[in-house]
């Protein structure tokens, strides 16, 4: 029995299987949460499907995190999908150097 056993994780930032996101998503899967995942739509089918295909995800949409809105719309689709039932959500965004150095 796993500590997430039930639950669904949304997890945003998946770049490819070196990403920080990525680690975190299979520790929730291995845990027995149930994975889904939203990036940046240009690294969907090449990168994000097949990673969510090798634990068995569905879940799978575009967010540019930057933008609200689009937020908004992979958590209510995500809610009229399976993953609606006990959510866990992890956000992971980084700064481009441009925006980190204004920051500063």
């Amino acid at each position: 029995m796993g500590l997430l056993d039930g639950r669904n994780a949304l997890v945003f930032g998946v770049a490819n299987d070196h990403s920080l996101a990525w680690g975190i998503a299979k520790v929730f899967h291995d845990e027995g949460a149930e994975v889904g995942f939203s990036s940046v739509e240009s690294l969907i089918d090449r990168r994000v499907r097949p990673l969510a295909d090798s634990i068995g995800s569905t879940f799978v949409e575009p967010c540019d995190v930057g933008d609200d809105a689009q937020i908004s719309r992979v958590f209510d689709r995500s809610a009229k999908s399976s993953m609606a039932r006990s959510p866990t959500r992890h956000a992971k965004a980084s700064l481009s150097p441009s925006t980190s150095r204004r920051i500063r």
